[in-house]
């Protein structure tokens, strides 16, 4: 049970769909919003994935368990709701969420959730209004309480209608440029990966460097989730599977965890292959060996904790990111997803550059598409969390960026001429100073006392005795 100022929220298991509903402190059982949530879990059971379909009632219960709660405080009930009353709604769940922890204080992060909040909303009114647990003048295009098109999305089908800023007007609008942090999201540049290798060269376990930069550089090729590089076993890199597959052009793996018990195969480059059946054969066979631990210990994966050979856990691979990327300044939240952004970032750049060249589609939904797939997503939806698609038109290609490189380059290839030619004048200036000075010493007379001996040198010979030439 969950309880606040003025509301209790009661579940009730049937045939293992959790039913939830909503009743006032006095024991008041809470209408319509209560039916609504009864029917909506019930029509949830044709969802297989039982953890996405309890995600998903829950997510639809708690915005209705918020909406409430603000309306009794309001001293109102969801048949007096009003666009005024929704748009204060808005406001509150916004700085709610906002200073919430998951939001890390960013005011993207914070919208996102809250119009995710509304749009249950919005669908909860139409549907009661549908059923007729609400009047029909509630929701509506015209001459409603709230302005919104969804009911007559059922009826005439309009294009216009199917528009979200028609179905939810009060949805906080997204538009308009973000920087990374703005979002509540870290990519990982170039600069970051060298730096955090050099970060992990510096751990005082040789066993935790070498782990660590591996982990680093599977993440920055291949841009898997934390838990499917650590689901790697050594059985994958094994010389028969090496043998299995000696004729591709590429390493297929397929790790053994991935979101949503996903079972996609990969490609991965044979170097970095190679590089990780090194690892198995060499340096994770040596922490074995100090630890005096086998596979019994170790259950064949490949990165262990350097400490106990057991199998390394995934949220550490967060932390140690995590503690790199804060140690090089970096915001709050940035950690080992940051380059699985930076990798779909990557692919976003390439897959535009292909198409360029290849005069094919540079629709958003194509480009999407493609680097789904890539990255192993189920749907476009899921890769807009890693790339910033509302700038998708306005990314360099790669050969843009490879042009500006070579300009960059060729800038600093003739200010390193210039210089080599100062240095080169400057040397040849010495060189001459020194040979005048030389010739000098060599033609000075050295006079002597008459009868004298000539003077010692430095090292107790005696020089030679020179007279000046006669005429």
């Amino acid at each position: 049970m969950t309880r606040t100022a003025n509301v209790m929220l009661l579940w009730t298991e049937i045939d293992g769909i959790p039913i939830p509903t909503l009743r006032a402190t006095e024991g008041e059982l809470i209408e319509p919003v209560s039916t609504y949530l009864d029917r909506f879990a019930q029509t949830c059971s044709i969802v297989r994935d039982v953890k996405r379909r309890q995600r998903k009632i829950r997510a639809v219960t708690y915005a209705a368990l918020e909406l409430t709660e603000f309306l009794l405080l309001k001293g109102k009930r969801l048949n007096q709701l009003d666009d005024d009353l929704l748009r204060e709604f808005r406001s509150v769940a916004f700085e709610a969420t906002k200073n919430a922890a998951a939001s890390r204080g960013h005011d993207y992060q914070a919208e996102t959730t809250t119009n995710t909040k509304l749009r249950y909303i919005y669908e909860c009114i139409d549907e009661c209004q549908y059923s007729r647990l609400l009047p029909p003048n509630t929701i509506g295009w015209e001459n409603c309480r709230i302005k919104s098109s969804l009911p007559d999305v059922r009826t005439r089908q309009s294009r216009l209608d199917l528009r979200s800023m028609r179905k939810y007007p009060l949805l906080f609008d997204r538009t308009g440029g973000k920087t990374d942090v703005d979002l509540g999201q870290y990519w990982m540049t170039d600069e970051d990966v060298r730096l955090v290798e050099e970060h992990f060269r510096t751990a005082q376990n040789k066993h935790a460097q070498e782990r660590n930069v591996l982990l680093l550089r599977t993440g920055e090729l291949q841009g898997w989730r934390a838990a499917s590089i650590n689901s790697l076993t050594v059985e994958q890199f094994s010389p028969n599977a090496f043998h299995a597959q000696a004729n591709n052009d590429r390493f297929l793996i397929r790790p053994g965890t991935q979101k949503g018990r996903k079972r996609f195969a990969f490609e991965m480059r044979w170097e970095l292959a190679n590089e990780i059946a090194r690892y198995v054969r060499e340096d994770r066979q040596a922490l074995l060996q100090a630890l005096n631990k086998d596979e019994s210990t170790a259950q064949s994966k490949v990165f262990l904790n350097v400490v106990e050979g057991t199998p390394l856990e995934d949220k550490t691979i967060y932390q140690l990111f995590s503690t790199a990327l804060r140690s090089l300044g970096r915001p709050k939240g940035a950690a080992s997803h940051s380059m699985r952004r930076r990798k779909g970032q990557s692919l976003t750049e390439e897959e535009i550059d292909f198409r360029k060249r290849e005069h094919l589609s540079l629709a958003r939904e194509d480009i999407q598409d493609a680097v789904a797939a890539e990255l192993g997503h189920a749907s476009r939806e899921s890769q807009r969390a890693y790339v910033m698609t509302h700038k998708i038109r306005r990314l360099q290609t790669v050969e843009e960026k490879q042009h500006a490189l070579i300009e960059q380059l060729r800038s600093e290839n003739g200010a390193l001429k210039s210089e080599n030619r100062d240095l080169k004048s400057r040397i040849v200036t010495l060189l001459e100073n020194q040979l005048t000075s030389n010739s000098q010493e060599e033609g000075r007379v050295i006079s002597c006392p008459a009868g004298g001996r000539a003077p010692k040198h430095k090292n107790g010979k005696r020089r030679a005795r020179l007279s000046a030439p006669t005429a």
